[in-house]
């Protein structure tokens, strides 16, 4: 790069930064390409620009400027992005890797609590489908009771229907086996609703469990989400504390 292209970049970036009112010189090390561009967006749609100048012509565009920003604080390629008004960017978690140690933790704390959104919403499929399950225990035992209720009116077996069995099969249940067969008297059909109950029971208090592993990955996702947020203002609060110093 020559001299007049060197001025011409200085001159730029020194009208830009004069007419902004907030110029903000960050590092862009550790970015990829899509988080760079991604940024580029992000500031742009916030009614900011965005420049990638050299360390030494971003010092000398900035010296004549009210946005003067001290050696020791450019130390390498920098990043400028201005804006003429007060709008941010907001959506902190798309921007991906920052030099920053507050942004870094803000990322790490975004992360974390998606994993735990992640087996939440897991631990609400398995609840959900759980309680499915127990109304159609709940279902069966009803049905098993009045069949119950018709052997001891009737003084005779009943039979279980087919769709009784295949949910007994399925889930791995007993059922009494007197006479080999599935008619049932009133004693023999005490045994399968104590099998049914014994079931519900089960899945009860596996809901129980999943409730409470659920309570406890919401409530993590409440805390990393609330830290990555506090994190993000801290950040904001600091950057606004260091522009107007």
């Amino acid at each position: 790069m020559n001299k007049s292209e060197k001025a011409a970049i200085i001159e730029q970036v020194r009208a830009k930064a004069a007419d902004a009112s907030i110029v903000v010189v960050t590092d862009f090390k550790g970015m990829s390409v899509e988080e760079l561009t991604a940024l580029r967006v992000k500031i742009r749609q916030a009614g900011g620009e965005y420049y990638v100048v050299k360390n030494t012509l971003a010092r000398i565009a900035l010296s004549d400027t009210p946005h003067v920003v001290k050696k020791e604080k450019i130390m390498s390629i920098t990043n400028i992005s201005g804006s003429q008004g007060t709008q941010g960017v907001s959506d902190f978690s798309s921007l991906g890797s920052s030099s920053n140690i507050q942004f870094i933790f803000a990322k790490l704390q975004l992360e974390q609590s998606q994993i735990c959104r992640t087996n939440a919403e897991s631990y609400i499929t398995k609840i959900q489908a759980d309680q499915e399950e127990q109304k159609k225990c709940a279902d069966m035992i009803a049905q098993a009771r009045e069949l119950q209720n018709q052997a001891k009116t009737e003084d005779k077996c009943t039979e279980m229907p087919k769709e009784m069995q295949d949910y007994f099969k399925q889930n791995g249940l007993s059922w009494d086996e007197t006479g080999n067969d599935t008619h049932h008297d009133k004693d023999e059909w005490e045994y399968n609703i104590k099998s049914l109950m014994n079931f519900q029971e089960t899945l009860g208090t596996a809901t129980q469990t999943d409730m409470i592993y659920l309570q406890d990955y919401m409530g993590q996702y409440n805390s990393f989400l609330q830290g990555a947020n506090k994190a993000i203002t801290e950040t904001n609060q600091t950057m606004q504390s260091i522009l107007t110093r």
